[in-house]
């Protein structure tokens, strides 16, 4: 899952200037680089190291993936704005999505044998191991699951939609100041 979101994330990001239209844009950064963001975002990378740290190191585990990405948004940010300086905006989204492949090798390290794994805690907990289909649909029968969820995709939408009117909004009042 984390090999194929960082593929995507860069692969969306490398295609970003070459997009000529709205679907175009929407596809390259909404869709591949988003989505891949998603499957190799912090919640994933999380449950991945938890699973290969005993219990009680997991906390912190949890806390060293959180710190490396807000100090990968910080270190990012000089980065893009040197790249954009020096080559200008399109390369530099190019060159950034080249980066992302560094995150790469990350994907040996938090691999591990989920099968294995899953079976092992079945065993230790009396229970037996879930299908992914069988967890999927467990969850999707837990209303408190559903209520998070349509939550998260309220907050998201409402977000985006900020972020995408509200800048023009602040602007037309200016102008009509």
């Amino acid at each position: 899952m984390i090999f194929l979101g960082v593929l995507l994330v860069a692969v969306g990001t490398i295609i970003t200037p070459l997009m000529t239209s709205t679907a175009g844009l929407i596809f390259a950064i909404g869709v591949l680089a988003a989505g891949g963001a998603g499957m190799a975002g912090p919640s994933v990378l999380m449950a991945a190291s938890a699973r290969l740290v005993p219990l009680e190191k997991r906390g912190l585990a949890s806390g060293i993936v959180n710190a490396g990405g807000s100090f990968g948004q910080f270190a990012m940010a000089p980065i893009a704005i040197g790249l954009t300086a020096a080559v200008g905006w399109a390369s530099a989204m190019q060159w950034l999505g080249v980066l992302v492949l560094l995150a790469l090798p990350a994907v040996f390290v938090l691999k591990g044998n989920s099968n294995a794994l899953a079976a092992q805690a079945a065993a230790a907990s009396g229970k037996k191991a879930l299908s992914a289909r069988q967890a999927i649909s467990q969850a999707l029968a837990t209303p408190s699951y559903r209520y998070l969820s349509l939550g998260f995709l309220v907050c998201g939408f409402h977000v985006a939609f900020l972020a995408t009117h509200l800048p023009g909004r602040g602007r037309c009042l200016r102008a009509a100041a």
